[in-house]
């Protein structure tokens, strides 16, 4: 019993020396998170029943002198936050025009890994229904696409992107990448072949023009 009163007074003296030492700082905006501790404090020591309000004889005010500076944090708490709440909204904004910006640029980058998905397909020899699916953007994967127009592109490459087209259509034919086909010559931009010749559509060869210029 005696060792239980001696760790309550130890606490209300530590408590006592702890408010004497945030007076003067109860409106300081930086003090903010100790004078809610102190607060806390109190209310812990009010709820163990180690809150003593008298000290030699005499009141300490404690429970006043606490709920007075309170009162001081907030009112200077308040304007504070405002000041915080529309810095936060000026960055919210220059978030939002930002992202507004990025959104076209985003779709620039996915329609172009499209195209060059789609143009490796065909130079590779995949049906050709197949690089329109990918023109028109089937694919969300750009790992995917990406790996094909890479000049490190690999046959596993090429099939793993033509397997996830089928799993978008699975009407389209079945179609292996060869290693054979990896060496295919790239047209250039203009859908040339190498020479300047024009390419020649599989649909569109005959009798006397069995392949296009570009075929190895």
């Amino acid at each position: 019993r005696a060792q239980e009163v001696k760790r309550r007074e130890e606490e209300m003296h530590e408590f006592l020396g702890l408010v004497s030492r945030h007076e003067g700082n109860w409106s300081d905006t930086n003090c903010a998170e100790v004078s809610l501790q102190i607060a806390e404090e109190l209310l812990r020591l009010k709820a163990e029943g180690s809150l003593n309000e008298t000290k030699h004889g005499q009141t300490t005010g404690v429970v006043s002198i606490v709920k007075k500076g309170l009162t001081a944090c907030l009112k200077a708490l308040v304007p504070a936050l405002r000041v915080k709440k529309d810095s936060a909204k000026t960055v919210q904004t220059n978030i939002n025009a930002t992202t507004a910006k990025l959104a076209p640029l985003e779709s620039q980058k996915k329609t172009m890994a499209n195209t060059m998905a789609a143009g490796q397909l065909s130079r590779v020899g995949a049906p050709g229904e197949v690089a329109k699916v990918v023109q028109f953007g089937a694919i969300n994967d750009e790992s995917l696409l990406l790996s094909v127009a890479s000049t490190s592109a690999t046959v596993e490459d090429f099939n793993d992107l033509y397997a996830a087209v089928r799993q978008h259509d699975t009407s389209l034919p079945e179609w292996s990448c060869e290693e054979a086909d990896l060496q295919r010559p790239e047209k250039d931009l203009l859908g040339m072949c190498p020479g300047g010749k024009r390419h020649i559509n599989q649909e569109d060869l005959g009798p006397k023009q069995k392949k296009c210029h570009c075929d190895v």
